[in-house]
């Protein structure tokens, strides 16, 4: 059988670079060699496209023990060791498929994906209109609320004129409320905030992320995730839930201290996990997502309410992330996890 040529895009010009690198290593380990012709393209943070020698090296750098280093940094060494844009499309051209594994910036918010379809290279996950859609909350909530899910209170500012809303937030959130830019993942920019003042302190970080800001009512309840894959027909797996035990699940909570728990299947009734996967199916649908995605939620166990936080185009696929250990606890192993969403790229169900 002619082995299938797939290209794995990874790093990127994102604050979730080092994750990206992360998800590639387990993507690449995931795929059956003998089935799979693999070529590598590492993006560094400004952007430049490596050779796939150079970027088969940085992979071979990093081996088993430091699949949990979130630190590591792609810097070209010399200029020779960049691709200029006609070599990036000479190489992608090459390719039958191409896994475009870069988290937040540039690979979420639909820019590579934009890219691809440009030049006709066929690539695996949502396109770049889905894309883009899920990763500016605003468009999110907006079509949200179009489609009646139900969300927690939130409003809408430009950084610019933060100021200027002072008393309008103070009237409409009570404190604690949560602060985030609106386009943005792995909770990079979060804050939990008990005062106006409180803002200003993350105003810099928050201008250096985004232009504008999300202000979210405080839920206190369940963190449920809901890992999907499939096109027209979402296929999901067990609900998972987090369990953090040192505030909220931020970024250092994620990835650096490792002190929240995921417990799969969630801790919810059979009755509110038929009600989640619900709401998943049909938001799934709604916005069209295609071959994969993660959708979060909160549960209220006080009212019985169902919230929908965020939308993922480009779940984690490293070892703390839930998105493939949902899938294992489901009875799906990464390497078949992986063919699954690969046969989603070439087929409209």
């Amino acid at each position: 059988m002619k082995k299938i040529n797939i290209g794995i895009i990874f790093g990127g010009k994102s604050p979730e670079h080092s994750i990206s690198i992360v998800s590639a290593l387990n993507i690449i380990n995931g795929l059956n060699k003998s089935e799979f012709e693999i070529s590598l393209f590492a993006i560094s943070e400004n952007n430049e496209w490596l050779h796939k020698s150079k970027s088969q090296n940085i992979i071979q750098e990093l081996n088993h023990n430091q699949l949990n280093n979130f630190s590591y940094i792609i810097n070209p060494q010399k200029n020779s060791e960049i691709m200029n844009e006609s070599q990036i499309k000479a190489e992608l051209e090459n390719l039958d498929l191409v896994f475009p594994c870069i988290h937040g910036s540039y690979g979420e918010d639909g820019k590579l994906q934009a890219f691809l379809e440009n030049n006709n290279i066929k690539f695996i996950g949502n396109n770049s209109k889905v894309s883009e859609l899920c990763y500016d909350k605003s468009l999110t909530k907006d079509k949200l609320t179009k489609l009646s899910i139900k969300q927690a209170d939130f409003a809408i500012y430009e950084i610019e004129k933060i100021r200027n809303a002072k008393e309008e937030i103070i009237n409409k959130f009570s404190s604690p409320f949560f602060i985030k830019p609106s386009r943005g993942g792995s909770s990079i920019g979060v804050h939990k905030i008990n005062n106006f003042n409180e803002i200003m302190l993350h105003i810099e970080e928050l201008k250096s992320i985004d232009k504008k800001i999300i202000i979210e009512e405080e839920i206190i309840g369940q963190e449920i995730e809901c890992s999907v894959i499939g096109n027209k027909e979402p296929v999901l797996a067990q609900l998972g839930e987090i369990i953090n035990n040192n505030g909220f699940y931020n970024f250092e909570n994620k990835y650096e201290n490792d002190t929240a728990e995921i417990l799969i299947p969630a801790n919810v009734s059979k009755n509110t996990s038929k009600k989640i996967y619900n709401i998943a199916s049909e938001v799934y649908k709604g916005f069209e997502l295609k071959g994969l995605a993660r959708i979060d939620f909160f549960y209220k166990q006080s009212t019985k309410e169902i919230f929908l936080n965020e939308i993922n185009t480009m779940p984690g696929f490293t070892n703390n992330s839930l998105f493939p250990k949902a899938w294992a606890e489901s009875g799906v192993t990464i390497n078949e996890l992986i063919k699954k969403i690969i046969r989603y790229s070439g087929d409209n169900n």
